[in-house]
């Protein structure tokens, strides 16, 4: 099912449906899945994809609270290349955010 969402949105960003995309996303957040390697896998992809459209829409403030989700999602996956790069997108963000 979490699988199921994640193409819902991207099929919907490629036709240019952002907020469709952004549903999807959120469904595929508040999905149960079985398994907690796949849901800290799906729970944090979707965090990052909404933290990346909402900084493409200018949303800093929202976009801040997805990449810090995502943060926390990947450091439970204990990846530190993810970390990093999750690390990184984070600051981007809050730095943009605190600058207006």
């Amino acid at each position: 099912m979490g699988r199921a969402y994640e193409l819902l949105a991207e099929t919907h960003k490629g036709l240019g449906n952002i907020e469709e995309s952004k549903k999807h996303l959120e469904a595929l957040l508040n999905v149960s899945v079985e398994g907690k390697n796949f849901a800290l896998e799906g729970h944090a992809e979707a965090a990052l994809k909404l933290g990346l459209l909402e900084y493409e829409e200018g949303s800093l403030s929202t976009a801040v609270t997805y990449l810090e989700r995502h943060f926390d999602y990947v450091r439970k996956m204990e990846d530190k290349v993810l970390i990093d790069v999750a690390r990184i997108n984070l600051g981007i963000a809050k730095a943009n955010y605190t600058l207006g």
